[in-house]
């Protein structure tokens, strides 16, 4: 390593409660004092051990705030860098006061309850540091003003502090069973604190980022969420044998291949692997060996070329040998599963799958399978096709929910069946209707029940009413659009059911017509 600083393999040695530092995008940070301050909970961090957390952290936080949250001596510095020094200043004979920083509108004023920068108790536990450079961390911390996103992280995560959802200004339907008590009138003790502050986060994130309108894009953390979802509701001795992987995309799948090859440096990343299994002397990208770990993996794919921007399905089957057992890196069977079909007709004058566009996704996942250490000597492709997208739209997001449900119901056949594979009739062809609406109102269902549970059920659903007579702004495929309120509730007339051979047919007999 350049610089003569530490390695991944002196991270690894500490992976112990008493003693626990992790990588965070390149820095290497002893979080040891942190584990039972952190409010998701000591488990979150101690998870990571002795390895590189960035993904698990940088899906929760920005990127940035680890610098402001823990103390500078807590930095050992870049991976193979310069171990940094800590300059020890010499406080003021004064003692500063607590910054606090004032509430922004329209929120309602919060009292400060909780300053992490207030001096600590000098009978406090003492750490592995030094007297001297434990009460020179405590004076730093005292001193230096918080940022903003310090503040909103303290009254967010503290349970003295308040925690709202709030909604825009506008009508409120409830069903009259309990008062609704008005955001100004609340108490602390009324706003219930979420017990999975990271699920509260991603299920608010996901609603706010999944609108209830015609071909409004739907984000990969709505989508994640849904699918997470429908796998933890999977019986567990089914669940066992499937991976249903957060939705990827768009470098390693789209049509630019500059973009391709730069996350193909970051895989080769040394801080982004973590050991092989059973080889610990081995380390690959942490992705690679979650994939080998089940036979089933499925894995919505988001894809940008000149078809559009959509997702696609990829489920795959792979086996065991006794040579890389409990490991499943022999693959056998993959599918694409694409709803948009070509702009270009056939002679009867349907529209048939994008073959261009299965054909260069074919490549990018073998040239992946083969790097991520996968033997592709029997892998075969089956074609499955889905409910088709009318060429009008703009998202398939609601087909890869409906076939990740899909799927997902035919492997549980698969086990109930003996758990025997077939590439010709284990998979089969999947729902010939598909209706978007349908998907979009079961999947906010999914992200407000996720962002409940987090809550502890505390909390109740509310439905907010768009004023009449107006139109709202929302971005679809790229581009704002205005929808009206009944464009919310789906077309009049409902997506057709598609032929036996899932083409699409011509665009004066399936295309939606809007009111």
């Amino acid at each position: 390593m350049d610089g003569g600083g530490l390695t991944p393999a002196d991270v690894a040695k500490h992976n112990k409660k008493e003693d626990c530092w992790v990588i965070i995008n390149n820095n290497i940070w002893d979080v040891t004092r942190w584990l039972n301050k952190h409010p998701g909970g000591s488990e979150l961090i101690f998870d990571f051990a002795g390895q590189d957390a960035s993904e698990g952290y940088n899906s929760n936080h920005d990127p940035e705030l680890v610098f402001s949250k823990l103390p500078r001596s807590s930095n050992k510095g870049e991976v193979g860098g310069p171990i940094p020094q800590v300059e020890l200043l010499t406080p003021p004979p004064t003692e500063p006061k607590p910054k606090t920083v004032a509430p922004t509108k329209p929120m309602t004023p919060i009292p400060l309850v909780y300053n992490p920068r207030t001096p600590k108790s000098t009978t406090a536990t003492p750490h592995v540091d030094s007297d001297a450079d434990s009460a020179m961390e405590d004076y730093l911390e005292a001193t230096r003003e918080l940022t903003p996103l310090e503040q909103l992280s303290i009254n967010t995560h503290k349970r003295q502090a308040q925690y709202g959802l709030r909604m825009a200004h506008s009508w409120t339907v409830y069903d009259g069973t309990f008062d609704p008590v008005p955001q100004d009138k609340r108490r602390k003790r009324d706003v219930p604190y979420p017990s999975y502050i990271q699920h509260a986060f991603r299920s608010r994130s996901g609603l706010s980022n999944l609108q209830l309108s015609r071909d409004a894009p739907i984000s990969m953390c709505a989508l994640d969420i849904a699918n997470s979802h429908v796998w933890k509701c999977m019986p567990g001795l089914v669940r066992k044998y499937v991976y249903v992987v957060m939705p990827n995309g768009p470098a390693l799948w789209s049509d630019d291949k500059e973009a391709e090859e730069t996350m193909y440096k970051r895989l080769d990343d040394k801080n982004y692997h973590t050991p092989v299994y059973g080889k610990p002397n081995m380390h690959e990208y942490k992705l690679f060996g979650d994939l080998k770990k089940r036979p089933w993996v499925i894995w919505p794919l988001w894809v940008e070329d000149g078809y559009g921007k959509d997702y696609v399905t990829v489920v795959s089957y792979s086996e065991s040998t006794p040579e890389t057992a409990p490991l499943f890196p022999q693959l056998i069977s993959y599918s694409i599963i694409d709803p948009r079909r070509a702009k270009d007709v056939d002679a009867a004058g349907r529209h048939r799958p994008a073959a261009a566009r299965i054909q260069r996704i074919q490549g990018q996942l073998l040239k992946f399978w083969k790097k991520a250490g996968f033997d592709t000597t029997k892998l075969e492709y089956k074609e499955i096709l889905c409910s088709p997208m009318p060429l009008n739209e703009s998202t398939s997001g609601e087909r890869c929910f409906a076939t990740v449900k899909d799927i997902t119901n035919q492997i549980i056949q698969w086990y109930m069946g003996g758990g025997k594979f077939c590439k010709v009739g284990t998979i089969k062809a999947l729902q010939k209707w598909v209706n978007p609406f349908q998907q979009r109102v079961e999947m906010t269902g999914i992200n407000a029940w996720m962002l409940m549970s987090s809550l502890d059920y505390n909390a109740r659903i509310s439905v907010e009413a768009i004023l009449p007579n107006t139109i709202t702004e929302v971005a679809a495929d790229g581009r704002k659009r205005w929808v009206e309120p009944y464009d919310l509730a789906g077309p009049f007339d409902e997506p057709q059911i598609s032929a036996d051979d899932f083409f699409l047919p011509p665009t004066e007999e399936y295309k939606v017509k809007t009111h």
